[in-house]
């Protein structure tokens, strides 16, 4: 009996070899200073792949054999089992809150991202304002919560799966220049040495 081979699951994460929604549970990783098989899939492998997935759709993380989906759901087990994600529950409850949010303004970029290129000036303009007031309403609640990261005092999932969600709609022409604060933060979160270390493995 080996309790500590015991205590450590074999993780595999199941993702396409690009950012997208992967590259914040792969940083989650990095971070952690926890190994994981990282399987690429192709799209030509996707249609076979899908029907095995729990809501047809990747990442999947497998841990032990046994299958989570949902990108927030994985970065929470990832968080709560190596310190990422706050014990208090009140900021646990923020950094969801947090979490939740970033899906909405992923949720609205996405058709940005499927449109074809003559459609995207387009898809862009419709996407404009609600990004912009998410932004705007973000940048006021973070000022007003007074932590020094997304939803608590502590580096977490959220501030991960932030500089992801920033570098996914800079892609096309967002910024953060309205919101001084969230830009000072993703600076921060960007330049610790864990996340740059992970952020120079995409640019290498």
């Amino acid at each position: 009996f080996n309790p500590i081979a015991m205590s450590t699951p074999k993780y595999t994460l199941t993702y396409f070899p690009f950012e997208g929604r992967g590259a914040p549970i792969r940083c989650a990783f990095h971070v952690a200073g926890v190994e994981f098989t990282d399987k690429t899939i192709t799209f030509e492998e996707w249609p076979a792949i899908k029907p095995t997935t729990p809501f047809g759709s990747v990442p999947i993380l497998e841990v032990d054999g046994k299958v989570l989906a949902q990108t927030n759901s994985m970065l929470r087990f990832i968080g709560r089992s190596h310190g990422l994600y706050p014990t208090d529950v009140w900021q646990a409850a923020n950094v969801d809150s947090n979490l939740d949010f970033m899906e909405d303004l992923t949720n609205i970029l996405v058709p940005v991202f499927k449109a074809a290129d003559a459609d995207k000036p387009a898809a862009l303009e419709k996407a404009k304002p609600a990004i912009d007031t998410g932004v705007a309403n973000w940048e006021k609640q973070h000022v007003a919560s007074g932590n020094k990261f997304l939803g608590s005092d502590e580096l977490s999932i959220a501030d991960i799966k932030f500089v992801f969600v920033v570098r996914f709609a800079s892609a096309f022409g967002f910024s953060l220049e309205a919101a001084p604060t969230l830009a000072a933060l993703f600076k921060t979160v960007s330049e610790n040495e864990k996340v740059k270390s992970y952020l120079d493995t995409l640019s290498a």
